[in-house]
């Protein structure tokens, strides 16, 4: 059976240092640019047998291993992941500042399909409901624009808040859920360093700043979601 790929798009909102991003590989009952339909169960048996043989690479270079999967799963929109880039290795270094600067944003499954039938209304149209999946990819160019990346997360981009913080920030995700007339941007979220040196608290701030408009910036792409 020969060995195929299937693509999807990558919507990066963020990118932390340890290059860790979650999203789907694949998603359910749309047709993609080859005219297939992936159908709910698809990954289920693969999953199963090698979860953990699935690996990350880079353009399909079985060379060109980049990080690795630490969760794979089906929900109701697709194949689910979690990814970790290794950054120790070259290619993992590339394809993070790549994913960073929003130079690549695609996805590829390499896969070879165990069951498949046509669509009963249109025959160009294939069901896959059966799948092997070998690898999932960092590619240039996506042919599936209904699957995104949910989040590209630092390790410690929301442990490492202070209570206040935290507190401000699942304020504001609540509002966004409750209010279509939620504010057009986020709230200030301050830089604490717990030391009561004025000046000293001044200059965390200003070096912490980066970290905070990271946050900021994915609460608003959150809340810009939320609204459409």
């Amino acid at each position: 059976m020969q060995r195929k790929t299937k693509h999807v798009h990558l919507d990066i909102k963020a990118i932390g240092d340890d290059g860790s991003f979650e999203g789907y590989g694949s998603v359910f009952g749309n047709v993609d640019s080859y005219g297939d339909i992936v159908d709910k169960g698809a990954f289920e048996k693969t999953l199963k047998d090698r979860a953990g043989k699935v690996r990350l690479l880079w353009q399909h270079d079985s060379r060109e291993v980049i990080g690795v999967f630490t969760e794979l799963s089906e929900d109701s929109v697709g194949l689910k992941f979690k990814a970790q880039l290794n950054l120790d290795v070259q290619r993992g270094k590339e394809a993070y500042s790549l994913l960073k600067q929003g130079a690549i944003d695609g996805m590829s499954i390499g896969y070879i399909t165990i069951r498949s039938a046509p669509n009963a209304a249109q025959a160009s149209i294939t069901h896959l409901s059966e799948v092997k999946l070998y690898e999932i990819s960092l590619v240039t160019f996506p042919a599936n624009e209904e699957a995104t990346v949910t989040a590209v997360k630092c390790q410690t981009a929301f442990d490492e808040l202070t209570e206040e913080q935290r507190v401000k920030t699942l304020n504001y995700i609540n509002t966004l859920k409750s209010s279509p007339d939620a504010p057009s941007s986020p709230p200030t979220v301050e830089a604490s360093t717990g030391n009561t040196n004025e000046e000293h608290h001044a200059d965390t701030k200003q070096a912490d700043a980066p970290q905070d408009l990271e946050l900021l910036h994915s609460l608003e792409q959150l809340r810009k979601a939320l609204k459409t």
